[in-house]
């Protein structure tokens, strides 16, 4: 009877290098959930306050579309549209000037979708800007929760989850046949 290690091509000592990559990356997404998921309640709680935020009405100095690329190998890269905007509102005697259409990310890999945001505020026109009113220098164009507020809040439970189901595959594999019986 032939006694055969099942590494995958690889002698043992790489094997357990490769699980233990695992247990680390498997560490660090759960390590790192906690701090996304904050970020996420307070961006969601944000846009949820913020629609009851009283208004002002503001005026659009600039918008634009960026267009930003990334490679993803030798021959494709990854584009993405995000709408940019500047306007200015004034709370009392004081003016402001705000960079946000809302809480969450309005980037999308639709060039339309930023286009089509966009077309709603055109130069110079005048919109009512949500402020804060404990801190009238923040403010949004587009107040309340949105899809993206609530996919944000998917993300850390997600990550949570995966680094759980990677520690244990690792686990997994570490007690498994890696010694077979021919």
């Amino acid at each position: 009877m032939d006694v055969q290690k099942l590494t995958a091509g690889a002698d043992a000592s790489k094997s357990s290098t490769v699980r233990y990559g695992m247990y680390f990356f498997a560490g660090l997404l759960v390590a790192i959930s906690p701090f996304t998921g904050y970020s996420a309640v307070k961006s969601f709680l944000d846009a949820q306050a913020s629609a009851g935020w009283p208004t002002a009405e503001a005026t659009i100095l600039d918008i634009r579309i960026e267009e930003n690329s990334s490679p993803l190998d030798d021959r494709r890269k990854k584009v993405s549209y995000s709408p940019r905007v500047e306007y200015m509102y004034r709370v009392g005697e004081q003016d402001y000037r705000g960079t946000m259409f809302s809480h969450s990310d309005m980037g999308s890999s639709v060039r339309a979708k930023a286009e089509a945001l966009v077309a709603r505020y055109p130069l110079k026109s005048r919109h009512p800007a949500a402020y804060d009113p404990q801190d009238p220098s923040h403010a949004v164009l587009e107040p309340g929760v949105s899809g993206g507020d609530y996919f944000k809040l998917c993300v850390p439970p997600g990550m949570l989850l995966l680094g759980v189901a990677i520690f244990l595959g690792a686990r997994l594999a570490g007690r498994s046949g890696k010694v077979v019986a021919q």
